[in-house]
């Protein structure tokens, strides 16, 4: 049966059409003009009890989360996308289940300039700045007023401008809460064009700060390394100084 199908229905019908199409062509439009008419009744029931039986079409055609996961995996298990490029759809997936508070830079490790430190000052306490991004607070790290880029910095030691203070040359900083999803921060990043935002907690107090570079890790599964960056994981080095402090207490108790 199947052979009189493939020979009846596909090879002869499209060797005959191949050979005498121009032939075939005018008289053949007839007959597909008559055969849309008499089966538009059939289609157009078939159509409505389409509709009926599914009733909510947009459900129907919606694809999950999971089932997009799944088949990143299954793509990964049969070689058709690689481990990183599953990974990366599995995280985007993750963005909106991750707190900013999971990612950022704790404030215990942030490098931060008083405002009313002059840039004299700064140079002849750390002649080597290794952040592109630094942020000012007045008085205490609970009230920062923005930040100091480095090229501004650097621009303003080499007009000798050396009287002038971080508050005179800092620029504005948004803020971020600290229970914030990744996904809206990183939107927020987008919108804004940032590359920085200081993540305060629910009294607003300064939690850390969070970068654009923190959100692409996230998304990508991966630690980015630049030639600023001493330390891999400032979280764990947060931990490190805390462990170390508790230590000294404990032996001096």
């Amino acid at each position: 049966l199947t052979f009189c199908i493939l020979i009846f229905s596909e090879i002869i019908p499209k060797t005959i059409g191949a050979t005498y199409w121009r032939k075939l062509a005018y008289s053949s439009a007839y007959v597909i003009r008559f055969l849309m008419i008499i089966t538009f009744p059939f289609v157009w029931l078939s159509e409505v009890l389409s509709s009926k039986l599914s009733h909510d079409e947009d459900e129907v055609k919606k694809v999950s989360r999971e089932e997009i996961t799944v088949m990143a995996e299954m793509g990964e298990d049969e070689g058709s996308i690689d481990e990183q490029e599953s990974d990366i759809i599995e995280n985007l997936f993750r963005l909106k289940e991750i707190d900013v508070e999971e990612i950022l830079t704790p404030r215990s490790v942030i490098y931060a300039l008083e405002d009313t430190q002059t840039v004299g000052q700064l140079m002849d306490a750390d002649k080597d700045i290794h952040f592109s991004r630094i942020p000012i607070f007045h008085e205490n790290i609970d009230n920062i007023l923005g930040i100091v880029y480095k090229d501004k910095l650097l621009e303003t030691m080499a007009d000798d401008y050396f009287e002038k203070t971080m508050g005179d040359i800092l620029e504005p900083v948004d803020s971020v809460f600290e229970k914030q999803s990744v996904e809206t921060v990183l939107n927020k990043f987008t919108k804004n064009r940032s590359h920085m935002f200081i993540v305060k907690d629910e009294f607003g107090g300064t939690t850390g700060i969070v970068t654009l570079e923190d959100c692409i890790e996230t998304l990508l599964g991966v630690e980015i390394m630049d030639e600023s960056d001493q330390v891999a994981d400032m979280r764990e080095l947060a931990k490190d100084k805390l462990r170390q402090k508790r230590n000294k207490e404990e032996d001096g108790s």
